[in-house]
């Protein structure tokens, strides 16, 4: 890993394999977004705490990270490869949910299946730092980007057309996740890459010791840590609040995936490619900015209504920042980091995501207990509002620190 430019017939591999997998990272999304969390309320009829699992499941893959990291790095395995072994075994833990034979299995095959997608998230972002060139990588990005959310819109659509008035059909559902982890994993396989250069940290918590050291990433993560829990409160009750009947709004499974998969899917759609260009040429603080002004209003639409008009207005805010939100959060430390450093960067990134997207969605559901829908939205858009005023000071080039070689230094934007 260094600062040389790659290969360009390495980039059009990986760029060729990375669109075939974004389909089926497309119909991986609506899991998340929408299926997993409207299963458990319309078949088995979950309380809070399951439902919490299930939205913040994905968070324990984030928050083993460094972990991930400092054993593929020990044992010198080639960063695609220990990626393609995380998206087979997610595979295999959505095969549990499927034919399992309970709520039990549900809940553990689920979380096993989202968990294993997050837990590579470092790795495929050292392979795209490797095998992009970084003039480029915002750009490539969004473009994989479309096809993931286009089929993102297509498969929400099309499960949801399934499960309406059928939801003793949902093995099959889960089984298109377990299929689509099963083909990613062997598209990961054929991507060049190398292994992650070992021996910088004894122990994988130390890689933590950026935030002592970087000051920059540091008060950046902060401010995101605000934003981020407020954003995914809210992210954490989109399907309960329209899915659910107990908040006043009935709908169809069909209705519920229009708002909460494919409406969103088609702003990103829209948004992404005006994002990726975004990203590799404005401050990146500023771009940090419009993106959390985008998501506070989206909450306040959503949120705040019954009305079908507005809340199809909310899932278009929230989709079009997302369509930036992704850009920004998969690729945003490779302005930060030195090339051999980027995954390093992630993992702490991705750890510090893990530990609110875990405890982010069972507050929300908890407070619903004591407070209504539209009080949590006004505190999410408060906390989105709050990270815009922590983030200003910090406009400018970035500047991480330079008196340590192993990690990033002033102006590797290369």
């Amino acid at each position: 890993m260094s600062n040389a430019v790659p290969d360009p017939e390495v980039t059009k591999l990986t760029f060729r394999l990375e669109k075939w997998r974004a389909a089926n990272l497309g119909v991986l999304e609506t899991a998340l977004s929408t299926f997993l969390v409207l299963i458990a309320i319309r078949v088995y009829e979950a309380d809070a705490g399951i439902k919490a699992f299930l939205v913040g499941g994905y968070s324990l893959g984030l928050l083993v990270g460094p972990l991930v990291v400092f054993l593929v790095s020990k044992g010198q395995y080639r960063a695609s490869s220990a990626a393609a072994a995380f998206s087979a075994l997610g595979g295999t833990g959505f095969l549990l949910a499927a034919f399992g034979p309970g709520l039990e299995s549900y809940v553990a095959g689920s979380i096993i299946g989202t968990a294993a997608m997050t837990a590579s998230i470092p790795l495929v972002i050292q392979i795209t730092h490797d095998n992009y060139p970084a003039h480029k990588r915002g750009y490539l990005f969004s473009k994989t980007a479309l096809i993931r959310i286009m089929v993102a819109a297509i498969f929400g659509d099309i499960a949801g057309r399934f499960l309406t008035g059928n939801y003793e059909a949902f093995p099959w559902v889960l089984a298109a996740y377990a299929l689509a982890l099963y083909l990613g994993a062997w598209l990961l396989m054929r991507i060049p890459s190398s292994p992650i250069a070992a021996g910088r940290q004894p122990m994988p918590w130390k890689s933590l010791q950026i935030l002592r050291d970087d000051r920059a990433f540091r008060n950046l993560l902060i401010a995101w840590f605000v934003m981020g829990f407020g954003n995914l409160m809210m992210f954490a009750v989109r399907v309960e609040y329209v899915g659910n009947p107990v908040h006043g709004i009935r709908l169809s499974a069909l209705e519920v995936a229009f708002l909460t998969a494919v409406v969103p899917s088609v702003a990103r759609l829209l948004s992404s490619t005006f994002w990726g260009k975004l990203f590799d040429r404005m401050d990146f603080f500023l771009l940090r900015i419009v993106l959390n002004v985008v998501f506070a209003v989206a909450i306040l639409c959503y949120f705040l209504t019954t009305n079908l008009f507005m809340l199809v207005f909310g899932s278009i805010l929230f989709g079009i920042a997302r369509g930036g939100g992704e850009i920004a959060w998969s690729l945003w430390v490779t302005k930060f980091a030195r090339p051999e450093n980027v995954a390093d960067y992630m993992a702490v990134h991705t750890f510090l995501t893990g530990v609110r997207a875990f405890t982010a969605p069972f507050v929300a559901f908890y407070a619903l207990g004591i407070m209504s829908m539209q009080s949590l939205a006004w505190i999410g858009f408060g906390l989105t509002a709050i990270s815009c005023f922590m983030i200003f000071p910090q406009m400018g080039p970035s500047q991480p620190i330079q008196d340590d070689e192993t990690l990033s230094e002033q102006g590797v934007t290369e």
